[in-house]
């Protein structure tokens, strides 16, 4: 209601600094300027949702055969909710309500309200009764919840509904089917678990993000105070900091942000290009194309060798400085991030996948935790079910990941039989189908990756990614069978070898 009633007065005012109300981010514990949320309305739900205005939401039952609410929003930009207006539940009679094929059912729709309300609507949203059960339960204590825990609860909600076939949009934006079909495509593997996987194999941390445009510019201040779940987040515009930007060089904004905000690093992107890049991302048609993937990752590695054009941080990474590159040249090691090959490394990676694993394939993907053992030591053959975590089946028919399948323990180690890759292989490909590949990868080298090559990859410390390098060679962290090509090369290579060899390919030799 307060971002109704903002929302609603904001034209009557000039500017919007003028008008000053704190209001909730919907379905969040985050607490902001109301202009900030009508700015977040008016850019992304067109871009993501739908462009036209005015929206109606309808509350069914769960069985389908009857509607319990009818509610108009009539909006004057796409997407910012102004007004609402209740209608009579019995306003539009129908049976049965197709949920599978919506266009008749908006058509009947639209007809009414043209008669009735004379008015004309472009999106329906639809929530079964259990729906809106699960939303305010959802709801209850939110503001209580760190932004951990939102987090966690926020995707479980978002895995429930989608799962449970209780919400829909018409016309369906390409967001809803993204979701849908990403988690279908999972399996029953729970977004809210992929996320504190992801968040527990990141090291602390404290940074500020400047999103940059010409009308809003938005700040983003995250931490990771220490291990475990203790994750914040907070959103400001410069106003709010004190800080007019009139003038001011980008330069200079980042180090008065890193001041105000007692951040470690401020990063610096434009808007549109992460808008660009998270559209092209929820156009994903499932199942997933690894051609559509690489392509992706074009993208990203484009925008990173992009450094002070398209993004830009302080402190500005030492491996940057033209003088230390020189030195390091001159022992055979180019390290040039601005010629990263942003079209070999995707097309290696593409070619690698269907030269070795083949256009239609099933792997298996051991994910361990040596980590809670004395410094990590154990035996090979003791890692596989002593350090097991978990295990993915992946599923590849022409190129396109068609199925995501977890799989238990009890699946892959059978009382007197050896741990081992093979034997595995050969017991999952017993219940499953044939199995082309097994892969064991351990948490300890997914954080190195996570914090060293990608947190600390602009930073000039050589030896941090050698330790990456060393690290896929130890068979306890990392193996593959049957030993593909690529991993022979590895295994067989020094680590200096190898890390040329890698140079080569990832970064461009021509300085042009």
């Amino acid at each position: 209601m307060k971002i109704l009633k903002y929302n609603s007065n904001i034209e009557l005012f000039e500017e919007s600094k003028e008008l000053k109300e704190r209001v909730r981010i919907p379905l969040s514990p985050i607490e902001t300027d109301g202009n900030i949320v009508y700015y977040l309305f008016e850019l992304l739900y067109p871009i993501f949702i739908n462009d036209q205005q005015n929206i109606l939401d309808i509350v069914i039952s769960d069985n389908e055969d009857e509607i319990l609410k009818l509610i108009l929003y009539e909006t004057k930009k796409a997407g910012v909710h102004e007004s609402f207006q209740i209608l009579q539940k019995d306003l539009i009679k129908i049976k049965n309500i197709d949920l599978d094929n919506l266009n008749d059912f908006f058509n009947v729709a639209q007809s009414v309200l043209m008669k009735k309300n004379n008015i004309r609507i472009s999106s329906l949203r639809i929530f079964k009764n259990k729906a809106i059960e699960y939303i305010n339960n959802f709801c209850k204590g939110l503001e209580d919840l760190n932004f951990y825990e939102f987090v966690q609860h926020f995707l479980d909600l978002i895995h429930t509904i989608f799962e449970q076939k209780i919400f829909y949009i018409y016309p369906e934006p390409n967001i809803y089917k993204f979701l849908k079909k990403l988690i279908l495509s999972l399996n029953g593997i729970k977004l809210n678990n992929l996320f504190e996987f992801l968040e527990e194999n990141l090291a602390p941390f404290n940074v500020s993000i400047i999103l940059n445009s010409e009308k809003l510019i938005l700040i983003l201040k995250i931490q990771k105070i220490k291990s475990g779940s203790d994750l914040t987040f907070k959103l400001y515009t410069p106003r709010n900091l004190g800080i007019n930007v009139n003038g001011i060089s980008k330069k200079r904004l980042m180090n008065l942000i890193k001041i105000k905000l007692k951040a470690e690093k401020v990063y610096f992107f434009n808007q549109k290009h992460l808008i660009s890049l998270l559209s092209y991302i929820f156009e994903l048609e499932f199942p997933l194309k690894i051609e559509n993937l690489k392509f992706i990752l074009q993208k990203v590695l484009f925008g990173f060798r992009s450094f002070e054009n398209h993004w830009d941080m302080v402190p500005q990474p030492k491996i940057y400085n033209p003088l230390r590159r020189f030195l390091i040249r001159l022992f055979g090691i180019n390290l040039n991030l601005k010629k990263i090959s942003h079209w070999a490394i995707p097309e290696l990676i593409y070619s690698s996948i269907n030269s070795n694993f083949g256009l239609n394939s099933k792997s298996l993907l051991i994910l361990t935790n040596i980590s809670k053992y004395k410094n990590g030591k154990l035996r090979e053959l003791d890692s596989l079910n002593k350090a097991f975590r978990n295990a993915l089946l992946i599923e590849i028919e022409n190129s396109r990941i068609i199925k995501i399948i977890s799989i238990k323990r009890n699946e892959l180690f059978i009382n007197g039989t050896p741990n081992n890759l093979q034997t595995i292989k050969l017991q999952i490909s017993e219940k499953f189908g044939f199995i082309s590949s097994v892969i064991k990868i351990d948490s300890l080298l997914i954080n190195e990756i996570i914090n060293k090559s990608v947190s600390t990859f602009s930073k000039f410390k050589p030896f941090s990614k050698l330790k990456v390098i060393k690290m896929f060679k130890n068979k306890n962290l990392f193996s593959i069978y049957p030993e593909i090509p690529p991993y022979k090369l590895m295994m067989g290579k020094r680590i200096k070898s190898l890390t040329k060899l890698i140079l080569r390919v990832f970064i461009d030799k021509h300085e042009f």
